[in-house]
């Protein structure tokens, strides 16, 4: 059921098991800083996934 997700992210970078620490816009991307405040990347779009 999931190999049509798995197709379309197999050339994204997919962060798992990560703390954010913020989110920032700056010239129209998104830098995504951990909550160690080291910078994991610019991005066009970010999509969160949270969980209990």
């Amino acid at each position: 059921m999931n190999v049509v997700a798995q197709f379309l992210a197999q050339d994204l970078q997919v962060y798992l098991n990560t703390r954010i620490g913020s989110v920032t816009s700056l010239d129209n991307q998104w830098l995504v800083n951990d909550e160690n405040h080291n910078l994991l990347g610019k991005y066009d779009w970010i999509i969160f996934a949270y969980t209990f």
